[in-house]
């Protein structure tokens, strides 16, 4: 049984790469021997046509590599092309428009307000840019400008 299975793999040997090839792909979140499955997919086709070793190696080497360069060239086209980043967690509150509920101030020497921004009350201080309100007062609406810790920085909306 063991000869017959050494045999079966001695003349399917491009074929036996190519399968673990796509079973180490298959087991993977990355690309990582996509390059060697059809390398060894045209050198067993090589093989088939009755190709000698030296030309099933080269073209099993050459393949793989000319695969992999060409997929490595096109990385920054498919990181320009798919840039769209989506902003989660506090970083999705900046630029978000909020109710204050309790007075905000520009004064961190007193308790921070409060907002309520998208359904979530955040203590708030007036931005450090904002040069013409000192507060603002409950019922106002503010535009999140900032999020430091857990304090949000806000300045009127327009």
């Amino acid at each position: 049984m063991l000869i017959k299975l050494g045999v079966f793999i001695g003349q399917n040997f491009w074929l036996v790469i190519m399968l673990l090839s796509l079973f180490v792909e298959a087991m993977t979140v990355a690309l990582v021997s996509v390059w060697f499955a059809l390398g060894a997919l045209l050198a067993w086709i090589a093989e088939i046509l009755g190709a000698s070793l030296t030309t099933q190696v080269l073209l099993f080497f050459s393949s793989s590599l000319l695969t992999l360069a060409f997929t490595f060239k096109f990385q920054p086209l498919r990181r320009h092309l798919c840039r769209q980043v989506v902003p989660t967690n506090c970083d999705a509150l900046i630029g978000q428009v909020g109710v204050v509920i309790k007075e905000v101030t520009n004064d961190m020497s007193q308790a921070a307000g409060q907002i309520r921004v998208n359904q979530q009350i955040w203590s708030a201080y007036i931005s450090p840019d904002e040069t013409e309100a000192t507060s603002y007062i409950v019922g106002s609406k503010v535009k999140v400008i900032k999020i430091v810790g857990v304090h949000a920085y806000v300045t009127a909306t327009e």
